[in-house]
């Protein structure tokens, strides 16, 4: 049992014209954040850091043509526009399953036994169950 959308290639060819006549329409243009100017900018900053340009330089000749950015926005951006995440300061170690919110603590060591198997006690009696004719199961 096929339950896949198959499609002609007239039907293709027909959706493909419509979307051709859509691309001649006026692009809409649409206002981008401080972060998305750095974007798109990114190939001329990167530039000019070639050059020898700091971060502070950059954010003020920005700041002269009408892009408001401080260094520290600058960076932040520039990193997004690259793709660079932070590292975290200090990684956490993963818990131990079921341990949500539970403070997890090593187990105390164990005594080890006083004359004898472990669990037993030097003056605890040894009582042994009685023998049956039938399996206990």
């Amino acid at each position: 049992m096929n339950s896949r959308k198959t499609y002609t290639q007239e039907q293709i060819k027909a959706i493909s014209g419509t979307l051709n006549a859509l691309k001649v329409g006026p692009k809409v243009e649409r206002p981008v954040t401080t972060s998305g100017a750095v974007a798109l900018l990114i190939k001329d900053i990167k530039a000019l850091q070639v050059h020898g340009y700091t971060i502070q330089e950059i954010a003020d000749l920005l700041r002269d043509n009408n892009l408001p950015v401080s260094a520290a926005t600058l960076k932040s951006a520039i990193a997004r526009a690259q793709g660079i995440k932070r590292k975290k300061t200090s990684p956490k170690p993963p818990r131990p399953f079921g341990t949500a919110g539970i403070a997890v603590t090593q187990p105390a060591p164990m005594d080890p036994p006083i004359n004898g198997p472990l669990g037993t006690q030097p003056d605890a009696p040894n009582i042994v169950a009685p023998k049956t004719a039938e399996p206990f199961f």
